[in-house]
């Protein structure tokens, strides 16, 4: 199997696996996909455009960046390939597998702070509000959940990673030399020590 199509795979396999989380939305847009198989934006749009002129997702409004949903035929296609590989294909190593988590452990500890820094520097940060007001909601909605999912003595290593993932690295690219960008990139960095993922 070519690379290209293992990716792909994964990719379908990931999203069904992400809209089966409490925490999923309706929508999801490149970057998330991108996350939830841990690839690059530029792979990761090549895959979803593949997807989408295969009609596995559907393209939801005129929305910038571009949104899509997930349809039918991805459901088959994924409950398919997990049929014939309970794995995947290597698809979300760690998408079923729980942590139990040390409260008191300082790995612990200096993650939360960090997640709480970035939540106050984003909350305080009125030209990102002003500019993107539905984004900056989102982003701290998420930064929310992520505390709010650590609060739990298990956690489940894919929806802590489908949750807080995208808006991590999103916030560290979209600010990067900027004090939001550095405190996402260090709680991004904090989170997945903390979980053990790559």
């Amino acid at each position: 199997m070519k690379k290209f199509e293992e990716l792909e795979r994964r990719m379908i396999v990931a999203l069904y696996n992400w809209s089966l989380t409490p925490e999923s939305k309706v929508e999801f847009n490149a970057e998330l996909a991108s996350s939830l198989i841990g690839v690059g934006i530029g792979m990761g749009q090549q895959i979803v455009h593949k997807l989408h002129n295969d009609e596995i997702i559907a393209r939801v409004g005129n929305y910038t960046p571009t949104r899509y949903e997930i349809t039918l035929s991805l459901i088959e296609k994924a409950e398919a390939i997990l049929e014939l590989d309970p794995q995947g294909s290597g698809s979300v190593p760690a998408s079923d597998r729980a942590v139990t988590l040390d409260h008191n452990s300082a790995a612990y500890n200096q993650t939360v702070d960090a997640l709480e820094s970035l939540h106050k520097a984003v909350e305080g940060n009125n030209e990102y509000r002003n500019a993107d007001l539905e984004d900056h909601e989102r982003r701290l909605a998420d930064i929310e959940a992520t505390i709010k999912i650590l609060e739990n003595k298990r956690v489940n290593i894919g929806t802590a990673k489908t949750v807080a993932g995208a808006t991590l690295v999103y916030l560290a690219e979209k600010f990067a030399d900027q004090p939001i960008g550095e405190l996402a990139a260090a709680a991004w960095t904090l989170l997945k020590a903390l979980l053990g993922i790559g």
